[in-house]
């Protein structure tokens, strides 16, 4: 199972993606990969990068099994 910091780092890392979002601060992505998660409202943004890096792990399924396996997690 793929991680949270896994896929950013897949994506060029933390200021990377942060750049690529036009997220507000560094921290946003920073926290993503500290909490295990990533918020769906980025998810098709963070497809859309994956897709132009040819990064073939960050899919809407890798993304999707990761939100699950983390709503498991705090049942």
């Amino acid at each position: 199972m793929i991680t949270a910091s896994q896929i950013i780092d897949a994506l060029g890392g933390t200021s990377e993606v942060t750049r690529r979002l036009a997220a507000k601060r560094p921290t946003t992505v920073s926290s993503w990969k500290t909490r295990g998660s990533i918020p769906p409202q980025w998810w098709p943004r963070l497809i859309a990068i994956a897709r132009e890096r040819q990064v073939d792990v960050v899919t809407l399924e890798t993304l999707a099994s990761l939100a699950a396996k983390k709503g498991r997690a705090a049942a």
